[in-house]
């Protein structure tokens, strides 16, 4: 049995079911299928695995709505009594008088399956070929869990992750890829609608094995619960398998990094704020059908992700970790896999040794740079990953009101980073941003790091207060000792995104600088909050001047294609010529 706190960060790792599991490959390696492995003695130990990527919450009990009865309704607090399936809300297995939670998975968009799904997925090739994917089943299918949404109640339906069969893009072992997405939260008795926790889509390269499997659904006792606001699922699965059902197992193949996948979503709750993932290259459209659902395309090349795992005694641990593990709450402390003596698994505040892995936060990204030099600055492994989420925080800054779309997308292939969106540094008028992740890869070779931004145009301009017209970028790597490093940058401003994008740095620990600029004969100041939509132009307030000239609106040719440029002083975009 398994158990998570539903919540943008998720600490507990779910407990392995095969302790024979080693940390080594045989003659062909899997990166992807690589397992954690018991600790070397039976000393208390300390042990870290930093894997890159998410564990999935389709794999670990997969679609459900469930009702609970608790003494009082506070989240992570109360002790549930009781737990029940629901179909649909309210209902009577779902009233509105209990707290219900929800992990809704998006099926393939039908005649009968219309919002919350995903409604197209793509594969582009590095010359612009646009590659045949067929949709094959989805997998598990109807587990008994399946419900219906309701859009009023903020509520998604849920339904099941799917295979598809892209012929032309084999991977390591094939060419089925599984599309896993979902969202999850929850609602307490006292609030009117669901309240959306996270969202997370991932492509996995898999191929199939047959047998006999079993399936793991959301548990249905209430003493698998120990609070109200974790998902606890029962059942046995397979650690070989990212997905199953009780027939067909999907194992985790590498990904193709050539291949552009892009999936189209259409959504009855919203996606809003920022997303990050692991990927590169990430492009986003947003639009609204005519049912007032949100569209959302997310288009991006797989990363590989090196992954950190190590075990070190207790007694030998170095100053600085011990000190940070003392200070640290024991809830915290304790979330991660206990192994007792003989490698036995064993509740995780009971153990002597336990494996440890972190969120994507200050203190997460504190606790990696400390194992670091234990593990000396190495990967074990180097897994492909396509994988984007939903993250809470803003830029802070007074332009971040209105979070009524996607303000921005932080893609990296770092083991780890702070999930919000950077910071917005003052002192310097950069957006900051770090990350961490092994100098070396397993084969000593140099880990090179990939970061790319897409942020809002509109939000950018008012950041810093720009018009309209063009806007230039650099990006600048600084290492932990202060170095500025040579990187690889580009630039360009498309489906109303500034995309940015930096290559080739290396790690351990350095951050990413990103300035924006305009020509200071139309960079302003401005102070006053503006909120982010698709059509906002900033009325800039220029320096030593007592009054504000009119803006105007000239028209730019280039070729055939023509654009008109509105503002006070408005300058032709590059390449274009002032029409007369």
């Amino acid at each position: 049995m398994r158990s998570r706190r539903l919540g943008f960060v998720v600490l507990i790792i779910s407990a392995f079911t095969a302790m024979s599991v080693s940390s080594s490959f045989g003659a062909n390696p899997i990166p992807e299928r690589w397992q954690p492995s018991p600790p070397p003695t039976d000393a208390p130990s300390w042990g870290i695995w930093q894997a890159g990527n998410s564990n999935s919450f389709t794999k670990s009990g997969g679609t459900g709505l469930l009702s609970f009865k608790a003494e009082n309704y506070e989240r992570l607090k109360s002790k549930p009594t009781s737990v029940k399936k629901c179909f649909n809300y309210p209902s009577i297995e779902c009233p509105k008088n209990e707290y219900q939670t929800f992990l809704a998975a998006f099926g393939k968009c039908s005649e009968t399956l219309q919002t919350d799904c995903v409604d197209e997925i793509s594969a582009i090739r590095a010359d612009g070929t646009n590659l045949v994917v067929k949709y094959l089943t989805d997998l598990p299918g109807n587990d008994g869990f399946l419900f219906k949404g309701n859009k009023d109640a903020g509520l998604p339906s849920g339904s099941s992750s799917f295979l598809v069969e892209i012929p032309d893009a084999p991977h390591s072992n094939g060419n089925k890829y599984l599309i896993d997405a979902i969202m999850f939260g929850d609602r307490l008795p006292s609030e009117e609608k669901f309240r959306m926790q996270s969202f997370e889509a991932q492509i996995y390269a898999v191929s199939l094995r047959e047998g006999k499997f079993n399936l793991q659904t959301p548990a249905l006792n209430a003493e698998a619960y120990s609070i109200l606001g974790i998902h606890a699922s029962a059942g046995g699965i397979d650690e070989s398998c990212i997905q199953l059902n009780l027939t067909t197992c999907a194992q985790r193949e590498s990904l193709p990094k050539d291949i552009k996948f892009s999936l189209k979503f259409k959504l009855s709750v919203p996606i809003d704020g920022w997303l990050h993932g692991r990927a590169s290259n990430v492009e986003a459209i947003i639009s609204s059908d005519n049912k007032m659902n949100q569209e959302l395309t997310i288009s991006a090349n797989p990363v590989q992700v090196p992954t950190l795992f190590g075990w070190i005694p207790k007694e030998s641990t170095p100053e600085d970790l011990k000190n940070f593990y003392a200070a640290m709450p024991t809830g915290l402390l304790n979330m991660g896999s206990g192994y007792c003596q003989n490698y036995a698994i064993c509740l995780p505040y009971q153990a002597p040794s336990l494996l440890r892995s972190t969120d994507p936060s200050p203190p997460g990204v504190k606790e990696i740079a400390l194992w670091l030099p234990i593990l000396k600055d190495k990967a074990v492994v180097a897994p492909t990953i396509w994988n984007i989420r939903s993250m809470e925080g803003q830029i802070q800054n007074s332009c971040s009101l209105n979070r009524n779309s996607v303000l921005g997308i932080v893609s990296t292939n770092a083991t780890s980073y702070l999930s919000g969106p950077p910071t917005f540094n003052t002192s310097t008028g950069t957006l900051d941003y770090l990350v961490l992740a092994p100098h070396y890869l397993q084969d000593d070779s140099v880990f090179l790091g990939s970061y790319d931004l897409a942020i809002n145009s509109d939000l950018a301009r008012c950041i810093y207060g720009f018009t309209s017209a063009p806007i230039q970028a650099s990006i600048s790597v600084v290492s932990a000792n202060g170095q500025t490093q040579v990187a690889t940058t580009s630039l360009l401003e498309k489906n109303g995104f500034i995309l940015l994008s930096a290559k080739g740095f290396e790690f351990s620990n350095p951050t990413l600088k990103v300035t924006l600029s305009q020509e200071k004969n139309v960079q302003v100041q401005n102070t006053t909050p503006v909120p982010v939509s698709n059509s906002v132009i900033v009325t800039p307030k220029i320096e030593g001047k007592a009054s504000i000239s009119k803006k105007t609106t000239i028209t730019c040719t280039k070729g055939k294609a023509t654009k008109k440029v509105t503002g006070i002083n408005p300058k032709c975009p590059v390449g274009y010529k002032k029409y007369n």
